[in-house]
């Protein structure tokens, strides 16, 4: 269980430490005061699906779910072996071109699945982090009935993005990464978006 939290988690290392000079030199902090928050809040706030109207579709059987994605983006696949035999997944939705290292630090949009973990287990994996970053966040989400965690924080200069929410008997990850403020602040209407058109089957 823990290498499939570290495999997920380990993604942020690709990014630079852009994000935490920015953040020395101008004393701002990338968050906003935490509020709940529900998946009809985030779908109001965009104002339907409007947004997300011309976004491509990944679909997967295997773990029963949908989610839309920006139509330009790069789809990369990456499953993690565990003990229990059921692999956890990785979907990774990649700002092109293809090849460029830029493309990490570039807010992707990142769904994992790990079937064989617990909520209970990840969420205390996740609150181990806060001793480790320079800033950590959880607020509570409910998306579709399924009620679980947002987690903003600022590690080694990354700022990342998290929602996980207990799914069928494991867990499911959404996220978002970037390397300077202004960006991150950019890629909060994305990823809100993004979660917004998840569908469970």
């Amino acid at each position: 269980m823990k290498k499939a939290i570290i495999s997920v988690i380990g993604v942020i290392a690709v990014a630079s430490i852009a994000g935490y000079l920015y953040f020395s030199r101008t004393g701002e902090t990338p968050f906003q005061k935490a509020v709940p928050e529900t998946i009809k809040d985030i779908k109001e706030k965009l104002g339907g699906d409007s947004d997300t109207s011309d976004w491509q579709t990944y679909q997967s059987s295997k773990f029963g779910f949908s989610i839309k994605y920006p139509s330009e983006r790069l789809v990369k696949e990456d499953e993690h072996p565990s003990e229990s035999g059921l692999a956890s997944l990785s979907i990774i939705f990649l700002p092109g071109p293809e090849g460029q290292q830029e493309q990490w630090t570039k807010a992707p949009l990142i769904v994992s699945v790990m079937p064989s973990d617990s909520y209970a287990n990840v969420l205390l994996e996740v609150k181990k982090a806060k001793s480790f970053s320079r800033e950590h966040e959880m607020t509570p989400i409910t998306v579709l009935g399924l009620k679980g965690i947002k987690v903003r924080m600022v590690q080694e200069g990354r700022l990342a993005l998290q929602v996980i929410l207990p799914y069928k008997n494991g867990v499911i990850m959404f996220m978002t990464i970037a390397n300077d403020g202004g960006m991150f602040k950019e890629a909060n209407p994305t990823f809100d978006a993004f979660l917004s058109t998840f569908k469970p089957q």
